[in-house]
C-alpha cells in the first residue's frame, strides 16, 4: 500500500503578511527608507543582511547576492528580481554599504530603520513586523509551487523541515487555483 504523508496546514498567528497589508504599510513609509524595504520585500533577506549589504556581495551578471557569513553560517545566494536589481541600480555609490540613510551617508542600522516602519505600521493599522516581508516572501514562493528545498536554501535555513514548518501556510485561493491546474493538466 502506497503511503503518502499529508502536509498539515499551519494555521497564521497573528496578521497575515499579503501584498494588500504590506502594500498599505508601504504608503505611509518615507521615500528615503523605501529601497531597504523594497530590496527585503523582494530578497526575503534579514533586515541585519539588506542594512548590512556591501556592493561586493552584489552579482550583475548572475543576478544574485551572495551571503557568506549568514546566521546560520552558511553559504547562500539570493536571487535578484528586476525590482531588487531596479532598487540597486538606483542607489548612489557612498561607500561599501548599499543603504544608508540619504541626509547622514551613514549606514542604516536597526533602529533607525524599525522607528519608520513602527510608524508606518502603525498608520496602517497593522501588526505586521520588518521580518514579516521575509514571512510573505517565503509564503508567496510556496504559494507559487516553488520547492520548499529551494526555499530552504534561498532563505539560508538549516533543514527543509524548519521552512516547511514555519512557510507551508497557504491561502484557500492559492490552495484551490493549485489544485485546479493539477486537475486541468489531468484532464487535458
Amino acid at each position: 500500500m502506497n503511503c503518502v504523508g499529508k502536509l498539515k496546514e499551519i494555521e497564521w498567528v497573528g496578521e497575515r503578511p499579503d501584498n494588500e497589508t504590506i502594500d498599505a504599510i508601504f504608503f505611509h513609509i518615507p521615500l528615503q527608507v523605501i529601497p531597504v524595504f523594497t530590496f527585503m520585500r523582494e530578497t526575503g533577506c534579514r533586515r541585519g543582511e539588506a542594512i548590512g549589504l556591501t556592493w561586493k556581495q552584489v552579482d550583475y551578471v548572475r543576478s544574485v547576492v551572495n551571503f557568506n557569513l549568514t546566521k546560520n553560517g552558511r553559504v547562500r545566494q539570493v536571487p535578484l528580481t528586476s525590482a531588487a536589481l531596479a532598487v540597486l541600480s538606483a542607489m548612489p555609490r557612498h561607500g561599501a554599504t548599499v543603504f544608508y540613510h540619504p541626509d547622514t551617508l551613514m549606514p542604516w542600522n536597526g533602529d533607525s530603520i524599525a522607528i519608520p516602519w513602527e510608524r508606518a505600521r502603525k498608520k496602517a493599522n497593522s501588526a505586521l513586523r520588518i521580518h514579516d516581508l521575509r514571512h510573505a516572501y517565503a509564503t508567496k514562493l510556496a504559494e507559487s509551487g516553488c520547492p520548499m528545498h529551494f526555499i530552504s536554501e534561498v532563505l539560508g535555513h538549516h533543514s527543509v523541515d524548519f521552512t516547511r514548518k514555519r512557510y507551508a501556510r497557504f491561502s484557500p485561493e492559492s490552495a484551490s487555483r493549485a489544485v485546479l491546474r493539477v486537475l486541468e493538466t489531468v484532464s487535458a
